[in-house]
């Protein structure tokens, strides 16, 4: 998604929800100024901070000073926290977030990476683009997949970047020994309940175990570390070990088991790495 794809989506957004009382089709009045833009986006106010975005959107990316840039990158971030203001609708929400989202990542900027942790959409493209920043992501990616202040999408996602890290930086050669160690902690965490810290980390009771077990599978599949592969072949070998662990859903234990298999015959960690 380019920038006027985004803005577009987000005035169309914005007119689904009736916020302004315009169409996206109308002409966008003349820009503010970028200060009041950016005070704007800190407002808890969602309908103010997304016309905000909008108006923001609509000034092409070199011409956007850095207290503009900034507060773009604080809109999406806060996107990612409890209390963040709600869009009125599904639809104009998504659009919001697409569009901060686009525009943070065309940055390429160091500054938005816990932004991006934290970005309500976070999957395979925001963990590629976390791994193109190199090893300075890593210890924001991997505070999130070990915080028990964390919340299970938030920990999967996590945990598939750090894994998507290993695999674009060339595998675990490419860490030091330290750091190698750190992500097998934490691959290990999930995988080796349920002590103390795994039961704080998933008494939660929205918490789905199986995705953040098979999440923490993919990246000691890639750790080549031999305690976590023991670990692995255990899973594949018989189901209760899934269940013991948490994974008790319909199918879900089995599910688990035959990834875990699949996993120690070769086969790529899933979701592959993917740009936006």
């Amino acid at each position: 998604m380019n920038g006027t794809i985004a803005a577009a989506a987000l005035a169309a957004g914005l007119a689904a929800a009736g916020v302004g009382g315009a169409t996206a089709q109308e002409r966008p009045p003349p820009p503010r100024p970028q200060s009041a833009l950016a005070l704007d986006m800190e407002s808890a106010d969602w309908e103010t901070s997304a016309r905000a975005v909008g108006e923001a959107l609509r000034i092409r990316a070199a011409e956007r000073g850095p207290a503009l840039r900034r507060a773009l990158i604080g809109a999406l971030e806060a996107q990612g926290m409890p209390d963040a203001p709600r869009a009125p609708s599904y639809e104009a929400g998504a659009d919001y977030v697409d569009a901060l989202l686009d525009a943070v990542l065309e940055m390429r900027d160091p500054a938005s990476i816990p932004a991006l942790v934290r970005s309500p959409t976070f999957g395979a493209p925001v963990a590629t683009a976390l791994a193109d920043f190199g090893p300075r992501a890593l210890p924001a990616a991997l505070e999130a997949a070990t915080s028990p202040d964390s919340r299970e999408f938030l920990v999967s996602s996590a945990l598939m970047t750090l894994r998507i890290m290993v695999e674009e930086w060339g595998g675990p050669a490419a860490l030091s020994p330290e750091r190698r160690a750190e992500l097998a902690a934490a691959a290990a965490l999930y995988l080796n309940g349920p002590g103390e810290a795994y039961a704080e980390l998933t008494a939660d009771s929205g918490w789905r175990v199986g995705i953040v077990v098979r999440r923490a599978m993919g990246l000691a599949a890639v750790l080549g570390d031999s305690g976590l592969r023991s670990r692995l072949e255990e899973i594949a070998a018989d189901a209760s070990v899934a269940e013991a662990l948490g994974v008790t859903s319909d199918g879900s234990a089995a599910r688990t088991q035959a990834e875990a298999a699949a996993l120690l015959a070769g086969t790529p960690p899933l979701p592959r790495p993917k740009r936006w």
